[in-house]
Protein backbone atom coordinates (compact mmCIF):
# COMPACT_ATOMS: atom_id res chain seq x y z
CA UNK A 1 0.00 0.00 0.00
CA UNK A 2 3.03 2.24 0.65
CA UNK A 3 4.53 1.82 -2.23
CA UNK A 4 1.01 2.06 -4.43
CA UNK A 5 0.76 5.23 -2.79
CA UNK A 6 3.95 6.67 -4.16
CA UNK A 7 3.77 5.41 -7.34
CA UNK A 8 0.68 6.99 -7.81
CA UNK A 9 2.31 9.88 -6.56
CA UNK A 10 4.71 9.68 -8.94
CA UNK A 11 2.66 9.38 -11.92
CA UNK A 12 0.78 12.30 -10.95
CA UNK A 13 -2.41 10.73 -9.99
CA UNK A 14 -2.69 13.34 -6.84
CA UNK A 15 -1.34 16.26 -5.16
CA UNK A 16 -0.90 15.99 -1.92
CA UNK A 17 -0.74 12.61 0.66
CA UNK A 18 -2.31 12.75 3.69
CA UNK A 19 -1.10 10.91 6.44
CA UNK A 20 -2.88 10.54 10.23
CA UNK A 21 0.68 11.05 11.88
CA UNK A 22 4.36 10.77 10.29
CA UNK A 23 4.95 7.67 12.04
CA UNK A 24 2.35 6.24 10.13
CA UNK A 25 4.13 7.30 6.89
CA UNK A 26 7.18 5.19 7.80
CA UNK A 27 9.08 4.54 10.79
CA UNK A 28 12.48 4.35 9.21
CA UNK A 29 14.60 7.52 9.12
CA UNK A 30 16.21 7.08 5.88
CA UNK A 31 12.66 5.84 4.06
CA UNK A 32 11.23 8.66 5.15
CA UNK A 33 13.78 11.05 3.77
CA UNK A 34 14.14 9.07 0.90
CA UNK A 35 10.45 9.31 -0.05
CA UNK A 36 10.18 12.76 0.81
CA UNK A 37 12.79 13.57 -1.90
CA UNK A 38 10.49 11.62 -3.92
CA UNK A 39 7.29 13.75 -3.13
CA UNK A 40 9.02 16.83 -3.21
CA UNK A 41 10.74 16.34 -6.71
CA UNK A 42 7.33 15.60 -8.22
CA UNK A 43 5.31 18.56 -6.00
CA UNK A 44 3.60 16.23 -4.47
CA UNK A 45 2.55 17.94 -1.24
CA UNK A 46 2.50 16.02 1.86
CA UNK A 47 0.38 16.70 5.22
CA UNK A 48 0.36 15.19 8.29
CA UNK A 49 -3.00 15.53 9.99
CA UNK A 50 -1.58 15.18 13.78
CA UNK A 51 1.67 17.11 13.44
CA UNK A 52 0.01 19.84 11.85
CA UNK A 53 4.04 20.88 10.02
CA UNK A 54 4.57 22.46 6.70
CA UNK A 55 7.13 20.29 5.46
CA UNK A 56 8.46 22.31 2.78
CA UNK A 57 9.92 25.21 5.07
CA UNK A 58 13.51 24.79 7.05
CA UNK A 59 11.64 24.55 10.55
CA UNK A 60 9.20 21.77 9.25
CA UNK A 61 12.21 20.04 7.54
CA UNK A 62 13.77 19.66 10.71
CA UNK A 63 10.62 18.86 12.57
CA UNK A 64 9.96 16.21 9.98
CA UNK A 65 14.08 14.93 10.72
CA UNK A 66 13.15 14.85 14.44
CA UNK A 67 9.92 13.30 14.25
CA UNK A 68 11.19 10.59 11.63
CA UNK A 69 14.05 9.99 14.09
CA UNK A 70 11.36 9.47 16.83
CA UNK A 71 9.33 7.18 15.08
CA UNK A 72 12.29 5.14 14.19
CA UNK A 73 13.36 5.02 17.84
CA UNK A 74 9.55 4.12 18.81
CA UNK A 75 9.83 1.20 16.05
CA UNK A 76 13.03 -0.19 17.36
CA UNK A 77 12.29 -0.16 20.99
CA UNK A 78 9.06 -1.80 20.45
CA UNK A 79 11.08 -4.36 18.50
CA UNK A 80 13.35 -5.33 21.69
CA UNK A 81 10.76 -4.76 24.04
CA UNK A 82 8.85 -7.47 22.01
CA UNK A 83 11.54 -10.05 21.25
CA UNK A 84 12.23 -9.64 25.20
CA UNK A 85 9.01 -10.75 25.41
CA UNK A 86 8.81 -13.67 23.04
CA UNK A 87 12.28 -14.77 25.09
CA UNK A 88 10.78 -14.90 28.23
CA UNK A 89 7.75 -16.90 26.79
CA UNK A 90 9.70 -19.27 24.83
CA UNK A 91 11.87 -19.64 28.86
CA UNK A 92 8.44 -20.87 29.90
CA UNK A 93 7.33 -23.06 27.39
CA UNK A 94 4.81 -20.96 25.81
CA UNK A 95 4.09 -20.29 21.97
CA UNK A 96 4.89 -16.92 20.28
CA UNK A 97 3.07 -16.15 17.50
CA UNK A 98 -0.09 -16.54 15.26
CA UNK A 99 -1.33 -20.14 16.31
CA UNK A 100 -0.63 -22.54 13.63
CA UNK A 101 -3.10 -24.63 11.29
CA UNK A 102 -5.42 -27.52 13.10
CA UNK A 103 -4.14 -26.00 16.48
CA UNK A 104 -6.37 -23.39 19.18
CA UNK A 105 -5.64 -21.32 22.25
CA UNK A 106 -6.64 -23.05 25.20
CA UNK A 107 -7.75 -21.77 28.32
CA UNK A 108 -4.65 -22.25 29.84
CA UNK A 109 -3.17 -19.97 26.64
CA UNK A 110 -1.32 -23.38 25.36
CA UNK A 111 -2.56 -24.30 22.67
CA UNK A 112 -4.50 -27.56 21.93
CA UNK A 113 -5.39 -29.49 18.68
CA UNK A 114 -8.65 -26.99 16.90
CA UNK A 115 -11.73 -29.10 16.15
CA UNK A 116 -12.58 -27.89 13.15
CA UNK A 117 -8.74 -28.12 11.52
CA UNK A 118 -7.13 -30.71 13.34
CA UNK A 119 -8.50 -33.25 10.98
CA UNK A 120 -6.87 -31.81 7.85
CA UNK A 121 -3.66 -31.46 9.66
CA UNK A 122 -3.75 -35.40 10.50
CA UNK A 123 -4.97 -35.94 7.16
CA UNK A 124 -1.84 -34.16 6.10
CA UNK A 125 0.73 -35.73 7.48
CA UNK A 126 -0.82 -39.07 6.79
CA UNK A 127 -1.26 -38.73 3.14
CA UNK A 128 2.74 -37.45 3.51
CA UNK A 129 3.81 -40.20 5.05
CA UNK A 130 1.81 -42.62 2.42
CA UNK A 131 4.55 -40.82 0.02
CA UNK A 132 2.28 -38.11 -1.42
CA UNK A 133 3.75 -35.36 -2.58
CA UNK A 134 3.44 -31.52 -1.06
CA UNK A 135 1.22 -30.64 -3.86
CA UNK A 136 -1.00 -33.74 -3.77
CA UNK A 137 -1.24 -33.20 -0.07
CA UNK A 138 -2.41 -29.29 -0.69
CA UNK A 139 -5.00 -30.15 -3.43
CA UNK A 140 -6.30 -33.36 -0.89
CA UNK A 141 -6.74 -30.15 1.95
CA UNK A 142 -7.90 -27.43 -0.42
CA UNK A 143 -10.40 -30.45 -1.90
CA UNK A 144 -11.60 -30.80 1.69
CA UNK A 145 -12.06 -27.47 2.30
CA UNK A 146 -9.41 -26.59 4.26
CA UNK A 147 -7.44 -23.00 4.52
CA UNK A 148 -4.00 -21.83 5.70
CA UNK A 149 -4.00 -20.19 9.40
CA UNK A 150 -1.64 -16.94 9.48
CA UNK A 151 -1.23 -13.63 9.36
CA UNK A 152 -2.11 -13.44 6.01
CA UNK A 153 -5.55 -15.09 6.35
CA UNK A 154 -7.54 -17.85 5.48
CA UNK A 155 -5.96 -19.11 1.66
CA UNK A 156 -6.04 -22.43 -0.03
CA UNK A 157 -3.09 -24.22 0.42
CA UNK A 158 -0.02 -24.39 -1.88
CA UNK A 159 3.02 -27.09 -1.78
CA UNK A 160 5.25 -24.51 -0.05
CA UNK A 161 2.65 -23.87 3.07
CA UNK A 162 2.29 -27.92 3.15
CA UNK A 163 6.21 -28.81 3.44
CA UNK A 164 6.03 -25.83 5.75
CA UNK A 165 3.97 -27.54 7.61
CA UNK A 166 5.22 -30.93 7.46
CA UNK A 167 8.55 -29.53 8.79
CA UNK A 168 7.19 -27.57 11.63
CA UNK A 169 8.80 -29.66 14.87
CA UNK A 170 5.81 -27.49 16.50
CA UNK A 171 3.74 -29.99 15.69
CA UNK A 172 5.95 -32.64 17.62
CA UNK A 173 5.50 -30.39 21.11
CA UNK A 174 8.39 -28.62 20.50
CA UNK A 175 9.18 -24.50 20.41
CA UNK A 176 11.81 -22.70 18.30
CA UNK A 177 14.07 -21.46 20.49
CA UNK A 178 14.74 -18.27 18.76
CA UNK A 179 18.56 -19.30 17.74
CA UNK A 180 17.77 -21.54 14.99
CA UNK A 181 16.87 -24.46 17.15
CA UNK A 182 14.35 -26.10 19.19
CA UNK A 183 13.05 -26.63 22.76
CA UNK A 184 10.58 -28.79 24.18
CA UNK A 185 6.89 -26.35 24.88
CA UNK A 186 4.30 -27.03 27.22
CA UNK A 187 2.03 -28.13 25.05
CA UNK A 188 1.77 -31.61 23.38
CA UNK A 189 2.59 -33.07 20.58
CA UNK A 190 -0.44 -32.95 17.84
CA UNK A 191 1.64 -35.66 15.58
CA UNK A 192 2.77 -38.80 16.81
Amino acid sequence: MFRQAIDDAIDGQYDVLVVHKIDRFSRRLKVTLEYFEKLGKTGVGFVSIQNDIDYSTPTGKFMLVMQGGLAELYSDNLSEETKKGWHERRKQGLYCGTLLFGTMKGEDGVPIPDGNTHPGLVMAFQLASQGKTDREVSQALNTDGYRTAGNRGNRPFAKDSVRGMLKNRFYLGELQDGNGGWLKGKHRAFIS
